[in-house]
């Protein structure tokens, strides 16, 4: 048989297969903290998705940078790094911060807080108000009839 050569930069080399694992584990990390910061955030009215998901990348990115200070990683290397992790995960929340209108925002909080004053969201109807509610008719005993 013919003596095959070892090409280290090739298709099958060693070098090439374990910075693409790494690089995809990086790059997956990325993703899975989007979905999950979309996940918090689409519980929000619909004004404040983006900025609470501008936020919660925001954490995730420093967590990303205090992952990559802990681990004392190189801040330049040839693989993708919690460094490169932290920069694709605050680079997101800066262009989620273009998409935040503040008008928007600001009234959604200002019906939010008149709401929570008016007992909205402590389980009252919101077609009834707080101050006429119907009495509840109570039997002999205190128990609801």
């Amino acid at each position: 048989m013919w003596k095959q050569e070892f090409e280290p930069r090739g298709p099958q080399g060693p070098d090439d297969r374990e910075p693409q694992a790494a690089n995809l584990g990086r790059l997956v990390a990325v993703a899975v903290a989007a979905a999950a910061a979309l996940a918090f955030a689409s519980l929000m009215p619909g004004p404040l998705v983006a900025p609470v998901m501008r936020d919660l990348l925001l954490v995730s990115a420093f967590g990303a940078v205090a992952a990559a200070a802990l681990r004392r990683e190189p801040l330049f290397a040839p693989a993708v790094t919690a460094w490169d992790q932290a920069a694709l995960l605050l680079l997101l929340s800066l262009l989620l911060g273009f998409c935040v209108d503040p008008a928007a925002v600001a009234e959604t909080l200002r019906d939010l807080d008149a709401g929570i004053a008016a007992g909205i969201n402590a389980g009252i109807d919101p077609g009834v108000d707080p101050g006429h509610a119907p009495e509840i008719p109570v039997a002999a005993g205190g128990a609801p009839a």
